[in-house]
């Protein structure tokens, strides 16, 4: 059993923390144009732009200035939402297991890049990053479920390759956005109601999140025996 549990889990976990990276970081290239295309569209948020602009108390450039301030804000959502939720998705795989939880997670994370997919107003943009944020905080969970499936002399090289998988996000997300974001990949023209010009980078995110999905449900076993689950003393 200790060898069926040390065989294959560390590729899932791997891919896993890469996804919820690439999540966090495949928007960074794409803040200049969103900011241009919701202002345009939606009215409201034009508004808040100009507002933010105004309150930068900045001279010269104020696009500059409120597309900085509006990838500031949008990319610590997501942050936030994942600093919050770490702790509680950690607690609950402690009482009801690393598998269920990182499935649901990682399927909330779908649902969130298909909301982008078609958030053709800022209010849906929002919910998906919300969204997307509370489900990144699975990390704790792989985290976890990393340190369940690896003995003592082979830990440090599982957290080692759970740091290489957010050191990769980081790299391969903007790269991932910027080249999904080319003109000539756009399926806007597809006429489907809500998509707009970064639903080829949500469309990416959320294959990738659905290939993770299907891997964890085919080759992750649990790592976290019945017997142990619930042991772990209340946190404040």
């Amino acid at each position: 059993m200790n060898a069926e549990r040390k065989k294959s889990p560390i590729g899932v976990l791997f891919l896993t923390v890469f996804v919820d990276l690439v999540g966090f970081s495949i928007i960074f290239p794409l803040f200049p144009d969103m900011l241009e295309y919701y202002a345009g569209a939606d009215s409201f948020f034009g508004g808040l732009i100009a507002n933010l602009a105004e309150l930068s108390g900045e001279e010269g450039d104020k696009k500059f200035t409120a597309t900085v301030l509006f990838g500031g804000i949008l990319g610590s959502l997501y942050s936030i939402l994942q600093f919050l939720f770490a702790p509680m998705w950690g607690r609950l795989s402690d009482r009801i297991g690393r598998r269920p939880v990182l499935l649901m997670t990682i399927a909330g994370l779908c649902v969130s890049y298909l909301v982008w997919i078609f958030s053709h107003s800022f209010l849906l943009l929002i919910i998906s990053r919300v969204l997307g944020g509370a489900m990144g905080g699975n990390i704790s969970v792989a985290t976890a479920a990393m340190a369940d499936s690896t003995d003592e002399k082979n830990r440090s090289k599982g957290m080692g390759m759970i740091g290489m998988a957010f050191g990769l996000g980081f790299i391969l997300g903007p790269a991932i956005g910027a080249l999904l974001s080319s003109p000539s990949l756009n399926i806007q023209s597809w006429g489907l109601p809500g998509l707009n010009p970064f639903s080829t980078a949500a469309a990416g995110a959320f294959l990738l999140s659905l290939w993770n999905l299907s891997w964890v449900m085919r080759s992750f076993k649990e790592s976290l025996p019945a017997e142990e689950r619930g042991t772990a003393p209340r946190a404040g």
